[in-house]
């Protein structure tokens, strides 16, 4: 051993020896049969009757008691741990018993874990992995109704087992979804008035909301004035949060005369569209979102394979809108439309743009007329062939 470990055992035997009240004990050799005893004691390990003899023999009275009061707070921590598998995991209990407790098994998570539900700390996302990776699913939907009697003051209620009718009300709350008469007479008679006036608190919104979206949504025609009025508080949901509907909801709106709401349906769907258009041909520098905009009706030609008029080309000309031009003369290319004087003009006038350099299909073009028109190459199209 060199000095530095000679130095560091010599610092925690002393330590030791304070802590155990061992002071008096004169040997302060590493090899002492005290630091022997002492390191085997801190580290958990259980003494023979021959080292507690050894130990009355040099007089450590106070050291003895010392190690049984340790022993009796080891022993009153695995009581604990024990009663935590008892009321948590039963079965696990009855497999292994307090016998089972070893210091190995005490170092696993599960101990600590059992320790939150008790004292009503919220798992940690690391905590439920352990669970579910480790066989304890049960544990999880545990912790998450006791986290939903905390959050709804239902903590009064004695059963805290998955299987009780609560956990489902609890959780349908929590997503403001609707209970279920059975579910609602049960509430009833369980005198959990909290519970019942948050259920109520949340029909009522959801009817001020449905009234909310009529009004919205020009559908105040429809009398009934509850939201369980389905499918009209679908769709106006669906509206709300710019979803498409489906044309089985449109022929719906129809039947009842809603034909403001369809029309509104419709005004949606050609704004999505819009947006699509934009993306496809590249024009979303353009912040203008109406439908009844000239670029809408540029881009729905573009689309459907139609020529652009002259005024259709200067519109994007005047924008700037230089990638969604190549865009539409390339589809002109491979579909062999011939380009119109003025789009063939604007090309070779705008030949140096990046849109344009970097689209061989469109050089290729440029090249063939020329040479098809019987003109020569000048330098930037010889340039170009040559490439």
């Amino acid at each position: 051993m060199n000095n530095n470990e000679s130095q560091d055992s010599a610092q925690h035997f002393a330590s030791l020896k304070a802590y155990y009240k061992a002071d008096q004990y004169q040997d302060y050799s590493s090899a002492s049969l005290l630091y022997f005893i002492l390191r085997k004691i801190d580290a958990g390990i259980l003494l023979t009757d021959l080292e507690f003899s050894w130990l009355r023999e040099n007089n450590l009275v106070d050291t003895i008691e010392c190690i049984e009061r340790k022993a009796k707070y080891f022993d009153k921590f695995l009581t604990e741990v024990n009663e935590l598998f008892k009321q948590y995991l039963p079965s696990t209990y009855l497999t292994y018993g307090i016998m089972g407790l070893t210091g190995e098994s005490l170092s696993k998570p599960i101990h600590f874990i059992l320790k939150k539900l008790e004292i009503l700390q919220p798992l940690t996302p690391d905590d439920i992995s352990y669970l579910n990776a480790n066989g304890f699913p049960r544990l999880v939907t545990f912790a998450e109704f006791r986290t939903l009697k905390a959050k709804y003051q239902a903590v009064q209620y004695p059963d805290s087992q998955p299987s009780s009718p609560l956990y489902a009300i609890l959780k349908q709350l929590d997503v403001k979804e609707r209970l279920s008469i059975e579910q609602i007479e049960w509430l009833q008679s369980q005198q959990l008035p909290e519970i019942f006036a948050i259920f109520e608190q949340q029909e009522s919104n959801k009817n001020s909301q449905f009234a909310t979206l009529k009004e919205k949504y020009q559908a105040s025609s429809y009398a009934d004035t509850s939201y369980l009025s389905r499918p009209l508080y679908e769709i106006l949901q669906q509206l709300d949060a710019n979803k498409p509907i489906s044309k089985l909801q449109i022929n719906w709106l129809k039947q009842q005369g809603l034909a403001e709401t369809i029309a509104v349906a419709e005004e949606q769907k050609n704004i999505r569209d819009f947006e699509t258009l934009k993306c496809k041909y590249k024009a979303t520098t353009i912040q203008e979102s109406s439908i009844s905009s000239h670029l809408y009706k540029v881009l729905k030609k573009i689309d459907a394979k139609d020529s652009l008029s002259e005024p259709d080309f200067n519109f994007l000309n005047n924008r700037k809108l230089v990638p969604t031009f190549v865009i539409y003369v390339q589809m002109k290319i491979k579909h062999n439309q011939v380009l119109t004087e003025f789009e063939y003009n604007w090309l070779v006038q705008n030949r140096q743009h990046n849109e344009i350099i970097d689209n061989n299909k469109i050089r290729h073009y440029l090249i063939s007329r020329k040479l098809d028109d019987g003109k020569r190459l000048d330098e930037i199209e010889a340039t170009w062939l040559y490439d």
